[in-house]
């Protein structure tokens, strides 16, 4: 009885001693890209958005995809200077009245407009700035690239060249790709964190809608090949929902919902070997009263989006 006692014993000091040699372990997650090197990236998302406008129930369903280089031109101190490319890109945006699509594999067709657009988009170079935490400074280059592109076409109708500019911009523009990146990339603790540990960061998302992302990260496993951390995210109004000035219109959002993801990362230098996102956003987007609007107008949506990211 002595021995089994002894016996139990010695095996639970040995679980005990296993399970906190690794959890114990302290490792620092972080982003050490090298100078002169190409990292890739192989995208995949969709976006359905369910609004009511007067009424009218509407669903927009975007798909986009695409694989992106990630060239280090020079690194200062705890931030990378990184020239972006897209090497392939397919999207389809299917509404009520409009279907939007291109395909960099099957492009150059005349008579579709955005076709002329996007083959001229893929191969040519914009610039991201990102810290070693994943957090993105800046996207620049993309809102003079895609006007360059559009006014090169000669369009004679200036209302259409205004607005494929816009819909350049919604879709990839700084802002729009800024927002995009972040969510993915912005998870790295600041600290030296152990299997089991959990941290927060905030993110303030400004495109498509304003709102701010609190997220709870933890890292659940790590081995010499790869690390794997674990969010989850609860996305609230930006500012409280205060009202924006978009021309002469104010415009706010309420906004709620949920995100999760889950990020698979090479643990020397910290890229993304696979990622899947998954979120779920609902509220209203209120116009105030206005010339054009005098009753003003709410457009309650339900906005769902599932993306998945992989290295090349």
């Amino acid at each position: 009885m002595r021995f089994l006692k002894f016996l139990t014993l010695a095996l639970f000091l040995a679980f005990v001693a296993c399970s906190s040699h690794k959890t114990g372990r302290k490792v620092r997650l972080a982003l050490n890209l090298q100078e002169g090197q190409t990292y890739k990236l192989k995208s995949n998302a969709t976006q359905t958005m369910q609004q009511t406008v007067h009424n009218m129930k509407q669903k927009i369903t975007t798909s986009i995809k695409g694989v992106m280089s990630f060239y280090v031109k020079e690194r200062q101190n705890d931030k990378f200077i990184i020239d972006l490319t897209y090497n392939k890109l397919q999207f389809k945006l299917t509404a009520p009245r409009a279907v939007i699509s291109f395909n960099s594999e099957d492009s150059n067709k005349t008579d579709n407009i955005y076709d002329r657009i996007y083959s001229q988009f893929i191969g040519k170079k914009f610039t991201m700035i990102i810290d070693r935490y994943g957090k993105v400074d800046t996207v620049q280059g993309l809102d003079a690239l895609g006007k360059s592109i559009i006014n090169g076409l000669e369009l004679k109708n200036p209302m259409l060249k205004a607005q494929l500019v816009e819909d350049f911009k919604g879709m990839f523009g700084n802002k729009s790709l800024k927002s995009s990146l972040e969510l993915l990339t912005c998870f790295f603790p600041k600290k030296p964190v152990h299997i089991g540990e959990s941290w927060s960061n905030t993110i303030d998302l400004s495109s498509a809608f304003p709102a701010t992302f609190n997220n709870t990260w933890k890292l659940t496993d790590f081995d010499s090949t790869q690390a794997i951390i674990k969010g989850n995210a609860l996305i609230e109004s930006m500012n409280g929902g205060a009202p924006m000035r978009i021309g002469n219109m104010a415009i706010s959002y309420d906004v709620q919902g949920n995100q999760t993801s889950e990020i698979h990362i090479q643990p020397k230098s910290g890229w993304i070997l696979f990622a899947k996102i998954n979120s779920h956003v609902t509220g209203t987007i209120k116009v105030e009263k206005n010339t054009q609007l005098p009753n003003g107008l709410n457009i309650p949506f339900d906005l769902r989006t599932e993306a998945d990211y992989q290295s090349l």
